[in-house]
């Protein structure tokens, strides 16, 4: 099973503010162990988040180049973040807003 949206919590250890929200305790539970929690965070995101900069794994990030390259930190057996490079392109995608929809057939 895939997730991916942020209006979904998949942290296995979350703020206590938000755990009631997250589902990765369960999972985890639920597959004994074999639940893997994967964030993907662009770069310009966690420049612009105090809460991203304040993380542990941070200051490695940076030291390692900040998006120079893609990324994968791994916070734990089970948890890791994916960082692409920074400054990807936005295909497809106007400026601002979401991509707009052509007319209906």
């Amino acid at each position: 099973m895939i997730v991916y949206g942020g209006a979904l919590h998949n942290d296995l250890h979350p703020d206590p503010a938000l755990a009631k929200y997250s589902f990765g305790p369960a999972i985890f539970a639920l597959t004994r162990g074999a639940y893997r929690e994967v964030d993907l965070y662009v770069p310009e995101m966690v420049d612009a988040t105090p809460a991203l900069r304040a993380e542990p794994w941070h200051r490695a990030w940076r030291r390692a180049g900040a998006g120079k390259d893609v990324e994968l930190v791994r916070r734990s057996a089970h948890s890791a973040i994916l960082l692409p490079r920074r400054g990807l392109p936005r295909r497809g995608l106007p400026q601002r807003g979401l991509p707009q929809r052509g007319p209906s057939p």
